[in-house]
């Protein structure tokens, strides 16, 4: 995330079932990956969100979900969100360097 209008955005939307990645550039906003599965609440995840060159891998309980390559943005901050979704909350949240 650089600014609200530039960023890469993992969600997964219990009401509809779906999780998808999306990419924001200067507010137009791309679909990069998407699909069906549920989200069960109550359960707790593990999830992973690696950035190595434009290679973007989004990892759920060591399972990865989604792998695309974008270059749109190579730089920025990390943020999370629980939007909608009374209970969310989030442990352990980290960033590593590449190589760490």
């Amino acid at each position: 995330m650089t600014d609200s209008s530039n960023y890469y955005e993992f969600s997964w939307d219990p009401q509809h079932h779906s999780r998808k990645l999306v990419r924001k550039v200067n507010g137009v906003v791309t679909l990069l990956a998407k699909d069906s599965v549920p989200f069960v609440k109550g359960r707790d995840y593990q999830l992973e969100i690696e950035a190595t060159g434009d290679l973007i891998e989004v990892i759920v309980d060591g399972v990865v979900v989604f792998s695309v390559s974008d270059d749109a943005h190579t730089a920025g901050a990390v943020a999370s969100y629980g939007r909608g979704n009374r209970g969310v909350s989030f442990d352990n949240l980290g960033v590593e360097a590449s190589g760490s």
